[in-house]
Formats: C-alpha cells, structure tokens, sequence
C-alpha cells in the first residue's frame, strides 16, 4: 500500500499547527525555542478562535480566514519593533562594540598549531553537543519511531477508528467541509440538528477539514489520520519539551533531551491510548496542548522577565492557548487548572519556607483565585444528570494503585518497562526536588484510583465526574503525567553515567562529549526497552485491529464498506436515508455525503418519527403510522446493516429485525449483511432512483 495520498495532507496539517502560531508571536521578545515551542498552542488556539469568528460574520471556513488572522497577529506583534524601529530606537553601539569584541575574541588563533587543531576539533564537538543539536536528534529519533508505530497500526491511508465516537468525529468533518460552518458553538448541528445545544469542542474537527479544504479533498479518513500524524509528530513532543524545560534543573535537562525523544514514544497509555479508546480524539488534542499551557502559567509564577520572554508573548499564548486547549476538550482545560492550583500552592510553600516575603504576597493571591476559579469549574463544566456516573468502577483499590505504577497489562502482557521508568522518575524527582512533576503525576494518580476503585457515590462522581467516572479517560490522563516523569529519570541515569565518565576525565580529552555520550547510552537502551518489545508490539497490533476494515470489524465491516462505495449509484442525488447508526450506517455520511438522518448513535433522542420508525419498521405491511412517521422523516430509503452492532453486541432493535419478509419494502441493492430498501407505498413518488446491473 501506497502512503502517498497522505503525505501532502499530513505535511499541510503539521504546517497548520505550527506557522500560524510562528508568525503570530514572532514580533514579541522571546528567545527562539520558546516560539517554536509554543507555537503548536497558539496555532490550534488561533484555529479554533478563527473558526468561531469567521462563522459569525458569514466568511466560509477554510485556509483563507486562517491566513487572514494570522497576518493581522504578525503584523501586530512587529508594531512596536517598527515604532521604535523609525523613532530611532536602535540599540547602541555600545553593544555592537561588545558584540564586534566578542567576535574579534572567538576568532582570535592561537599561534600553536597543535592548539589551533584541538580548538577546532573542541568547537565542533561543542557545535554537535549543544542542546539545540541533541534536541533536533532527539526529535528526529523520535519522528522516526513515532511515524513507525503510525505505520504499523494504519496500515493505510485510508485506515479509520472502528469505534462508537469515530461516527461522529468523522461525520462532523464532513459536515464542516461541505457547509463550511466549523464554528465549535455550533458543531452538533452536523449531527443534531434539531438539538437544544450545539455546542461541542470543534478544534480537533477544525484541523482536519483545514487540512482537506487545504489539499481539496473529501476524504475524511485522509484528514483525520493527517491530523493524527500533526499531533503526534508536532503538538505532543513540543508540549512536553516546553514542560521539561521549565521544570528540569539546567544541568538534569541536558542529560534528559536524548532519552527523551525516546520515551515520548514509549508509553501506550499516552499518547496511543485515546487512539484506539473511544476514540476520544478531542481529549488526545487536548492533552497533548495541556503540557504546554502548564509550563507557561509556571514561567508567568516564577519571571517571565528573567526567561527572556516579553509579557505581550506571554499573553497572546496564554489567551490563544487557554482558547485552543479548552475548545480541544473542556477536561483538559479543567486538567491544566488543576495543575497550575497544584504549582502555585507548591510554590507558595517553598516562598514561605525560603522566607521570600516579597512573593508571598502576589502568590497566595493567585493560589486563592486559580484554587476558587478551579473548584467553580469542576463544579460547574461536567456532563449533566446522571451522566457524570455513567461508568462503574472495574478494580480494587489495591489494584488500581498497582496500576498507576505498572498500567494496565495489555492482551495479557505486563508492562514492566512502565513500571521501572515510573519508579525512576519518582526517585529522580525526589532526589533533585523536582516536586512540580511529582504533583501532577500524583493527582493524576489518585484520580485513576478514585474512578477505578471508589464504589459509586456523591464523593466519587464529585471528583471524577467530569470525565463521566470513566477510568479509561483517567489512565490517558495517568499517562500523559507519567511521560515528564520518567523523561526526568531517565535524564537522572543519565547524568549518573556522565558523573561515572567525568571520573575518568584524565583519561577523555573532550570532556564535553560526556554528557551526549551517557544521554545516548541512555536513550538507546530505551529503545531496546520500550520499542519493539512484547508490551508495546501487542498494544500497536491491537490498534491495527481497531483501525481496519474487515469481515468481522464491529463499525464497518467488509461488505459494508463496499456497499457504502456504491450507495450512490443506487440512489437519487439529493437522496435522504433512514439509517440506525448503531451499526454504522451512519457513516455513509462521512464517506458519500448521502444525507442520512442518523449520524451518531443516539442522535434520534429528539425525533419521535425516526425513533418510531426504528422501534416499528417491521410492521409496514400492517401498521399506518409507519407510514405517517416515514413521511414525517421525509425519505422513502432505508439502510440497516444486519449483525452485530458498533459494540460487538448482537443487540437488535425489534423493529429492525426480518425486514426482508416484509411486502412494503423492496430490496433496492444489496452487499452481504447491507441491505437497502425502498418503501413502495406510504404515498411516495417513485423519485428517480437508477437501477444498476446486479454485482
């Protein structure tokens, strides 16, 4: 299988989160990593916000609103450089003086030409040992194993999740691309119309139909596994490299950036878990951008000034990212609140133990703030009713504690690699008083253990409601926290080993190869443990399961998928069909454009004809109200898939099943279990349905 037709895709979605925030925050003082590191943030936010905007005032979504913003941000950000650009505001010469010195001084040779030589050879061993030169290897190490497991669990460009949530994911785009409506307080109306709130965070659906309006192409299994690999490849290591960085000793994070690259691919619990749960693709964005707004709101607590960052930088992500993150999923911008509460109040504590009095002050006002804005939000941005409860507990509290340590076995394989890297990164963190991380790892923690563990109850649904007590969303969460954890142990091995070298230093004539020599040793022996071993080969096999299309999928399977390919050439152009999306029917949207009335489990909840239809189809031949209700739907199609529904149950509803021996409906085509049917009578027009040849 070719992977062409996904290439220019992917490249455009990866471009897509990343030069709209470049250009928007280039003008602000920042040092060049910041930008590039938060550029991810603020492009999704810019997104997000653009397509919110660009839908209130009429303008059709697609590359050109976002071009728009982007060049109005950039040319904001440089107004103050260009005032004082042309008011004579260049710096003085005293500092091109010091420069032109320092200059004059590094090119200054040494009259030996034994000195000369180990000069050059110590500059260029320098030059590739720098951490900007280990942290591009560090990326490409990690491109390349990450772009492997995509690979492997795809297996084509066409590959799409095979599960409840992805029937609305990929209609939604579809629906965006077509309307050009992609604003998130109105996304449902592509699955709900007739819905009494639209709202539903759109910033995972916006990238992925600005990717195919961007390559011209409907394909939505193209734009979502493009925007899978932008993710992946871009938003997660930027956003966990910009955590590090602020959370890391200078001389620990050195040592950490090589392993690193390593074990941001290391762990299926994050980022591949919401992969293949769910999916929850919203929630995978949203923590992969989590990471990131957390590391700036500790710059902001801890002097953004001394960091070389200007306030106006800081700002425009901030604002940007808080928009972007929380209209990729609400949980995570609750998650990064929750974070930043844990971080200030730390940092409250270690200014009143160190006696710094003149910060005390603006902390325990912000602590008091962030903690209140965080408890009204938890209580406040959660599923409604009874939903906040609507998974049980699955394992004791004994159990669920071992897991926050060892994760999950997967098929039966336990992940013990996890295990050791977990418990390095705690002895690490403890060691080398990195407490932040050790703060967030542990609320994520006992979070899992409270979803996974505590019996139902008022307490229970209080803490982890919001994530519907769910413990498979909880251990994506446990996940992302335990990834900068073991990144810091590994990191602490590392400088273990460097510190080993460094005492046979008489006998090592760089020394400063000591640091990517250890970090190296350190990374490679993490490929070996985390790669292509037992845990993480069945976890990536289980993926390619869920992402293929075959004679027992449980969304789509084979002959389904065919028959979807040829539904056009058997219906009207502006058809309307029946479906029950239980069974994937509702993805004939997604892949045809047929408008069909169902597009997402559950979406007849607030139409009595549809929903009397699926309970009473069956008894067209003697029933008049199936007729009545058919009318009120307004089409006289109607698709089921037979067998097993998207859940693997072999559930039926009762008004579905034998529809074959009914006298009402004809069989207009059919493909294995997919069958599609026309009502003969009920008072419709015969319409202008083609009849092709049998296959």
């Amino acid at each position: 299988m070719t992977w062409q037709p996904l290439i220019l895709p992917a490249v455009f979605a990866c471009l897509w989160v990343t030069v709209p925030g470049i250009l928007a925050i280039s003008g602000w003082r920042s040092d060049w990593v910041s930008k590039v590191l938060f550029a991810p943030l603020v492009s999704v936010g810019i997104i997000v916000l653009t397509a919110i905007g660009a839908q209130s005032i009429g303008i059709k979504w697609g590359p050109l609103p976002v071009l728009l913003t982007t060049v109005v941000l950039c040319a904001i950000s440089w107004t103050p450089w260009l005032i004082r650009h042309y008011r004579g505001g260049r710096r003085g010469r005293g500092h091109h003086s010091h420069r032109a010195d320092m200059v004059s001084r590094r090119r200054a040779v040494p009259a030996n030409a034994d000195a000369n030589a180990k000069l050059t050879l110590s500059r260029i061993g320098h030059a590739l040992t720098c951490m900007p030169a280990m942290l591009v290897v560090a990326v490409l190490g990690y491109w390349v194993l990450m772009l492997r497991h995509v690979r492997n669990f795809l297996q084509t460009p066409y590959a799409f999740g095979q599960q409840y949530d992805n029937v609305f994911h990929l209609n939604a785009i579809r629906g965006i691309v077509e309307t050009g409506r992609a604003s998130s307080l109105t996304l449902q109306e592509h699955i709900q119309p007739v819905s009494t709130s639209h709202f539903y965070p759109g910033a995972w659906h916006d990238i992925a139909s600005l990717t195919l309006a961007s390559v011209q192409s409907m394909q939505v299994a193209i734009g979502t596994n493009a925007t899978i690999i932008a993710a992946l490849l871009i938003v997660w290591p930027a956003s966990i490299i910009a955590l590090l960085k602020v959370s890391l000793p200078r001389d620990l994070w050195k040592y950490a950036i090589l392993p690193g690259g390593v074990a941001l691919a290391a762990f299926p619990a994050f980022p591949f878990h919401f992969l293949d749960f769910g999916v929850l693709y919203p929630n995978f964005l949203g923590y992969c951008l989590a990471p990131s707004l957390v590391a700036l709101f500790m710059m902001v607590v801890r002097g953004p000034l001394r960091r070389n960052l200007s306030w106006p930088f800081i700002v425009v992500s901030a604002v940007a990212g808080s928009a972007g993150t929380a209209l990729a999923h609400p949980t995570a911008a609750l998650v990064v609140m929750l974070f930043c509460s844990a971080f200030v109040l730390l940092e409250l504590l270690r200014a009143l133990v160190t006696r710094q009095w003149s910060s005390v002050a603006f902390r325990a006002v912000m602590a008091l703030a962030l903690c209140s804005a965080t408890v009204a939000a938890w209580a406040r941005l959660r599923p409604s009713g009874s939903s906040a409860d609507t998974w049980a507990p699955d394992l004791t509290v004994t159990q669920a504690i071992g897991t926050t340590i060892i994760h999950h076995p997967i098929y039966g394989v336990t992940q013990w690699a996890v295990g050791f890297l977990v418990l390095t990164g705690l002895w690490a963190a403890v060691r080398r008083s990195i407490y932040p991380l050790i703060a967030f790892w542990g609320i994520s923690a006992a979070l899992y253990v409270v979803a996974a563990s505590f019996t139902r109850g008022p307490l229970r649904t209080a803490l982890v409601g919001v994530w519907y007590s769910d413990p498979e969303r909880l251990y994506g969460l446990l996940g992302l926290t335990t990834v900068p954890l073991a990144i810091a142990g590994l990191g602490y091995l590392a400088s273990l080993a460097g510190t080993l070298v460094y005492r046979l230093r008489g006998r090592v004539r760089y020394s400063h190869l000591v640091a990517a020599l250890a970090s190296a040793l350190v990374a490679l022996g993490t490929v070996f443990a985390t790669q292509a071993t037992p845990a993480m080969d069945a976890k990536i096999d289980g993926m390619e399961r869920f992402y293929s299309v075959t004679s027992t999928s449980n969304t789509v399977n084979t002959q389904e998928m065919l028959f979807i390919e040829a539904l056009p050439r058997y219906l009207p152009e502006d058809a309307v069909v029946w479906t029950d999306s239980w069974h994937g029917e509702g993805l004939i949207y997604a892949f045809t454009g047929i408008n069909v009335t169902g597009r997402h489990m559950g979406s007849y909840g607030s139409d009595p004809s549809s929903i009397y239809v699926r309970d009473h189809l069956n008894e067209i031949d003697t029933n008049p109200e199936v007729c009545e209700a058919l009318r009120d739907v307004g089409t006289p199609y109607v698709v089921h898939f037979e067998g097993h529904n998207v859940n693997s149950a072999g559930v039926q509803h009762p008004g579905l099943t034998h529809l074959q021996k009914t006298k009402g409906l004809t069989v207009v085509y059919r493909r294995g279990n997919a069958f599609l049917y026309r009502v003969d009578d009920c008072g419709f027009s015969p319409g202008s349905t083609r009849l092709p040849s049998a296959q």
